[in-house]
């Protein structure tokens, strides 16, 4: 359930909104984010994988897992096709 102006609202009453998603040029990690599927007629849909735009995004995990050379990566294709990014690393 989700609070809302002091309401509860169970989740079959909230509308559900398409969100615009941004593909990260690895098929794998935008399936991880998430997809949305469009009808396109009675046989075919539209599939749009990727992260929301706009979205921030904070990876966690152990060392050598990837995760900067994953980011690096993303924002490599990204900035390829017009995308502006914003890129943060923290060692903790």
């Amino acid at each position: 359930m989700l609070k809302d102006n002091n309401q509860f609202h169970t989740l079959d009453e909230i509308e559900d909104v398409a969100v615009e998603r941004i593909s990260t040029g690895i098929e794998n990690l935008d399936e991880l984010y998430g997809y949305e599927i469009f009808p396109i007629d009675d046989e075919n849909d539209f599939v749009d994988a990727g992260m929301p735009r706009g979205a921030i995004s904070i990876w966690g995990g152990t060392a050598g897992a990837g995760k900067s050379r994953t980011a690096s990566e993303v924002c490599v294709f990204l900035t390829s096709i017009g995308f502006k990014v914003a890129y943060f690393q923290l060692e903790g």
